[in-house]
Order: structure tokens, then C-alpha cells, then sequence
């Protein structure tokens, strides 16, 4: 999550019995450990599969880690890393790399914009297209799987109307 005060990010969380049923109608509340966190529920209680949503900003990048508590009781904890925010178009290198099958493509978005990412083999021919949507200001983590694919070095492009932004990975069967 970009650590730019307006990125907020949909975070879900089950929560269920020690037999694994789903517990309906619960509050529950996050409780950050420091930080500059902004955190709104999306709604009052556990519905009826378990689940709450909240949405998380935070102002500065840093790792935070909130407790999840019902009724007072501390039923887990997650970490969320925020990022600094640069302000700039970025496309990172895939992860793992070399990959098997899937990989991770992460981009940073300034604003919003239309974006395309496009796998080309080392001939420069396009195999697949990843993403072409509009995108909100933002961190993300693109997945990308290469399923029929040789192995072999593939570039990823990322185009936008103002920028094209080029990365190599390397597939490995």
C-alpha cells in the first residue's frame, strides 16, 4: 500500500469458531500498533459467511501491525507495509525471477491512468496481454502466469499514454 494518505486498500477478515464455523454478527475492530493509520469498517459486524471489511490509509511509509480484536479479545494480527510514494510512474522487477509458472509484476501508479502490460518473447513479439484497464493512484502487485510458454528471457512492457516502461524476466521449466 502506497503510504500517501489517500491510497485506501480493502482489507477482509474471516473470523470463525475453534470448530471453523463462521461467526455472524460480531464486532470487531482493528488496533494499530503505532503508526499514522486511517482505518473506516465498511460495515458494523461479521456477516453471514464471517467476514468484515475495513479500509486502510496510511500518511507515512513504515510496517504497521494491528491487532484484531472482538469484544475486547485479541483474535490475530496482520502487518501491513506502507511504501513511500514518489509521485512516479514505476514498474519494479517481476518476483520471483527467474519464475516456473506465476510471477509477480509490481507498479506504482501516480494518478489515474490507462495502462497496458504486455509479455514479449526475446523476439520482440507480442505472447500475451497481462493488463489493459485504467488504473487508480496506487501500489500493486500484478500476477502473471506462463502457462504455455517455453522457457526461455520475456520482456514486460508497461505502456501508458505519457510513458513506456520495460522490464526482462526469465522463465525456467
Amino acid at each position: 500500500i502506497l503510504a500517501n494518505g489517500s491510497q485506501n486498500n480493502e482489507i477482509k477478515i474471516l473470523v470463525k469458531s475453534d470448530e471453523g464455523i463462521a461467526l455472524n454478527g460480531l464486532s470487531v475492530t482493528l488496533i494499530p500498533d503505532g503508526g499514522q493509520s486511517e482505518i473506516r469498517s465498511e460495515q458494523s459486524q461479521t456477516d453471514e459467511n464471517g467476514e468484515i471489511i475495513f479500509s486502510l490509509s496510511n500518511s507515512r511509509a513504515e510496517t504497521v501491525t494491528y491487532e484484531v480484536q472482538a469484544h475486547r479479545t485479541i483474535i490475530g494480527s496482520f502487518t501491513v507495509e506502507y511504501l513511500p510514494d514518489s509521485g512516479e510512474l514505476s514498474l519494479g522487477y517481476n518476483y520471483p525471477n527467474p519464475f516456473q509458472v506465476h510471477t509477480t509484476l509490481p507498479v506504482t501508479v501516480p494518478r489515474a491512468m490507462d495502462i497496458q502490460i504486455t509479455i514479449y518473447d526475446q523476439l520482440g513479439r507480442p505472447v500475451q496481454t497481462v493488463v489493459d484497464s485504467r488504473f487508480e493512484p496506487g501500489y500493486y502487485e500484478i500476477p502473471f502466469r506462463a502457462h504455455g510458454l517455453a522457457s526461455g528471457i520475456y520482456f514486460y512492457r508497461l505502456v501508458t499514454d505519457d510513458e513506456i516502461l520495460t522490464k526482462r524476466m526469465v522463465l525456467v521449466r
